[in-house]
């Protein structure tokens, strides 16, 4: 027998439970872990939800406003699988909820009587499993192929000025219009992405830094699992404004791409923190800087992935994010580092730093070396 599990990705450890009951009752579970998305990943789970002998719905305020949750739910129906709703979460109201004509297995809290009344109901579901209908109903177009398609547009290596636009603007409508917490939190990572695309415009730039730091980005991420809510490392953004000696540190933070499936929280201070999605705490501590860290930079050196940092202590350096070591350290500013950044220049990757002292530099990295610095009179 195989159980179809529908849930919100903010219920993932409530289902995570349930999943390990089902299991130990020996009965196969299925649930999408994966945060892909597209068409290919929603045919992947219409197919399983064909095959299964019983569609879990996990019940909850976040699946009801889960768009996700709803296509799945209204394509069990369609195809007559058995259903068996579950509470694993808060609800505002059970008569309201697309489930309400259904018996509701209670699971809100994990307990050996909450785990027999699940393997009970999930048992009698199957025991009703009808063949499906001949021919299939039309099944439910993808959710949110819109946030693919402006994946694929990010993605690619050169990205036009008026083509950020346009994809700014799809993002800004979404984290304002959407109500779905998987579309909200999938589209703060896309207005990362953009912000460190190497084409990303300072103008775009700003208004992505607004965004990020916007009420609405901040719901979003709240109660997702980038952080443990009253952890004290909530992602919090700021402008670009350098550090002075009276900020406390690690107050400035930002979410960086680090590979195309793990995000880190970069916490920007003295020390750097990463913290992977997935664990509360800091998972790599990056010490060496003296004073706040003001900007950190991800780039490719010699094949391996290297953090960059500027810093008010006036240096630059690269670290290795596996072993939380200093490659090297770049000197030669005479004033706080605010900004850092990555290009190439002749075939080779250079590091571009701004500062206080009212010069840009630029590095190669490979030996540390100053290859040209622009000034301009400071007034």
């Amino acid at each position: 027998m195989s159980v179809f599990i529908s849930y919100a990705r903010q219920d993932a450890a409530a289902v995570d439970a349930l999943a390990e009951d089902l299991r130990v009752a020996g009965q196969q579970a299925w649930r999408d872990t994966e945060l892909g998305g597209g068409e290919a990943w929603w045919q992947t789970i219409l197919e399983h939800i064909q095959t299964c002998s019983v569609f879990v719905f996990a019940l909850s305020d976040h699946a009801i406003r889960s768009q996700s949750c709803r296509a799945e739910l209204d394509y069990a129906k369609a195809l007559g699988i058995p259903i068996v709703p579950v509470q694993i979460g808060p609800m505002e109201s059970l008569l309201t909820a697309p489930i309400a004509e259904l018996q509701v297995v209670d699971y809100k809290q994990h307990s050996a009587t909450a785990g027999i009344r699940l393997v009970t109901a999930v048992t009698a579901g199957a025991a009703t499993r009808r063949p499906l209908p001949d021919p299939l109903p039309n099944p439910p177009p993808a959710p949110f192929t819109y946030l693919q398609q402006v994946a694929n547009t990010i993605a690619e290596f050169s990205l036009r000025s008026v083509d950020q636009g346009l994809v700014l603007g799809q993002l800004r409508r979404a984290l304002c219009n959407e109500v779905d917490n998987r579309a909200r939190e999938d589209t703060i990572k896309l207005l990362w992405q953009l912000r460190l695309h190497p084409d990303c415009t300072y103008n775009h730039a700003r208004e992505i830094d607004d965004l990020l730091d916007s009420r609405a980005a901040r719901a979003a991420v709240r109660g997702s699992r980038w952080f443990r809510p009253g952890s004290g490392q909530e992602p919090r953004t700021t402008g670009s404004r350098a550090a002075t000696k009276d900020d406390p540190p690690r107050h400035r933070s930002r979410l960086l791409v680090l590979t195309g499936a793990v995000l880190a929280l970069i916490a920007v201070g003295a020390p750097i923190m990463l913290v992977n999605q997935d664990q509360p705490a800091p998972e790599l501590v990056l010490t060496g800087h003296t004073r706040a860290v003001n900007s950190v930079a991800i780039t490719k050196l010699d094949g391996r992935m290297v953090i960059i940092s500027g810093s008010d202590d006036g240096t630059i350096s690269i670290w290795d994010p596996t072993t939380g070591g200093i490659l090297r350290t770049l000197t030669g500013h005479t004033g706080s580092v605010n900004s850092v950044a990555t290009t190439e220049l002749d075939g080779r990757m250079v590091i571009i730093s701004g500062s206080d002292d009212g010069t840009i530099s630029i590095w190669d990295p490979t030996n540390g070396d100053t290859l040209r610095t622009l000034s301009t009179p400071i007034r």
